[in-house]
């Protein structure tokens, strides 16, 4: 606090904490009634040309460990009825400074506290302008206790104690409230169903700092409908992926020959799943829907001991999962049979059909490149796999048209020598090296387009 000297200030139920100079005063019309000085390096200072009594107009305060006013570990104090010693401060670090139990600095001020109606109180919290609510509570802890076998399902919920002197007391404590609310965040915290209704929102948790919600109700509105996108047979396997749903936690998918409910299982939250064990040439259907399992919200508050029975704001919110999941729409059904793919020619290479037949095996250098090109980078994205699963479905016959004609293998090998290329660098080197092959092909391209234009206008060159 700085007061130049013509100014007149009435300093009342202040905390200086640790300051370089906590008051510098340039006129003694600055009063300094109820304030706490702990930690200063100085207290209270003036100009070397107005000196000013450090004790002048400064009643009733509390001094502790600072520097000007400690010698050999003893501290003192100024003014008139200053008090000397530990303020025991809640939490100094985070900012609260209001009084633990066995503070010296309880009922020692000047007035009366706002709070509880008696002798003011040193420090921030205490006097007429005091702010009667105690300090929100810091983040509480929820945790399913429901056992093994619910139902009955319960929570257990637990805080950190509000160790303000007005709620932790030994011989008159405050106490704490319970708030609760199912499926949306709060407040209102209106939360009805814990003890089969019997604990309404809020409850009384008196002076502990846990308490146990027995009896509780759960039960969750029903998620939103996916929409299942693609079903793509493989061999004795279709992969599906639907569409995320934004209050789903997990998916179950369904399928089955006669019915797309024969066959469920639970999936977890993912948007896609391939589903094995299925036989070749039987065609199945397919659907999916989203699962959502209720979640309770919680807050606490702190209660002091007054006749007034001051309440502070709420905790910061915490959650938990509890319950049953509760099953959504179906989506809508895809169908799909699982197919052995069958290479042409039947090779061991099992895949690159167009490529088998241009190149003569599944030995050839060519053959092998855009086989991993496909292993690496084509069956491991889903958009990729799509890919692959026309191709099997659509590149035998072709391949077989091919194979027969030397002509035709001839013009697939052109064609595919681009490809190779690619694949190869791209299995082996890297976009950088792509980037220039592919330059270096469209140079050669134009100037071979330039070449054939100077044929055409002249037929004799």
């Amino acid at each position: 606090l700085r007061v130049d000297g013509v100014s007149q200030v009435d300093a009342l139920n202040n905390v200086f904490n640790e300051n370089a100079v906590a008051v510098n005063r340039l006129t003694v019309d600055v009063q300094l009634t109820n304030s706490a000085f702990v930690g200063n390096a100085s207290t209270i200072t003036s100009s070397l040309l107005v000196p000013i009594n450090p004790n002048e107009n400064v009643d009733n305060c509390g001094f502790f460990e600072n520097s000007d006013l400690s010698t050999g570990g003893v501290d003192t104090g100024l003014g008139d009825n200053f008090v000397v010693g530990d303020p025991r401060f809640v939490d100094p670090a985070a900012g609260d400074f209001h009084l633990r139990e066995g503070s010296p600095f309880i009922d020692t001020g000047l007035g009366t506290d706002a709070v509880d109606n008696t002798t003011a109180d040193i420090g921030a919290y205490g006097g007429q302008f005091a702010d009667v609510r105690p300090l929100p509570l810091p983040l509480p802890t929820a945790t399913d206790s429901s056992g093994t076998t619910p139902p009955p399902y319960s929570a257990d919920v637990s805080w950190t104690a509000n160790l303000d002197y007005r709620v932790t007391n030994s011989s008159n404590p405050g106490s704490y409230r319970l708030y609760y609310r199912q499926n949306e965040s709060g407040p209102p915290y209106d939360g009805t169903d814990a003890g089969n209704g019997t604990l309404p929102s809020p409850v009384d948790a008196e002076s502990e700092t846990s308490f146990t919600l027995p009896e509780l109700g759960p039960a969750a509105p029903a998620p939103g409908t996916p929409e299942l996108l693609s079903a793509t047979a493989l061999n004795e396997a279709v992969e599906l992926t639907w569409s995320a749903v934004s209050d789903a936690e997990a998916y179950r998918v369904s399928w089955g020959i006669a019915s797309v409910d024969e066959n469920t299982v639970d999936v977890g939250a993912t948007t896609s799943f391939r589903v094995t064990g299925l036989s070749n040439d039987e065609s199945n259907v397919f659907g999916v829907r989203a699962l959502r399992r209720p979640v309770y919200f919680f807050s606490v508050t702190s209660l002091d001991n007054t006749q007034d029975r001051n309440e502070s704001d709420f905790s910061p919110e915490t959650s938990l999962a509890l319950g049953p999941l509760t099953e959504g729409s179906l989506s809508n059904t895809l169908n799909a049979s699982p197919a052995l793919t069958v290479p042409y020619p039947d090779l061991p290479d099992k895949g690159c059909f167009v490529a088998t037949a241009a190149f003569g095996a599944d030995w050839e250098a060519e053959v092998l490149a855009l086989r991993e090109f496909r292993d690496r980078y084509l069956e491991t994205n889903v958009v990729g796999r799509a890919f692959v699963g026309w191709y099997y479905r659509n590149a035998p016959a072709a391949a077989e048209w091919i194979h027969e004609r030397d002509s035709l293998r001839a013009i697939s090998r052109s064609v595919l020598y681009p490809f190779v290329l690619a694949a190869m660098v791209i299995n082996h080197g890297g976009l950088v090296e792509l980037a220039l092959i592919l330059l270096l092909a469209g140079m050669l391209l134009r100037s071979r387009r330039r070449r054939l234009a100077a044929a055409t206008r002249n037929p004799l060159a």
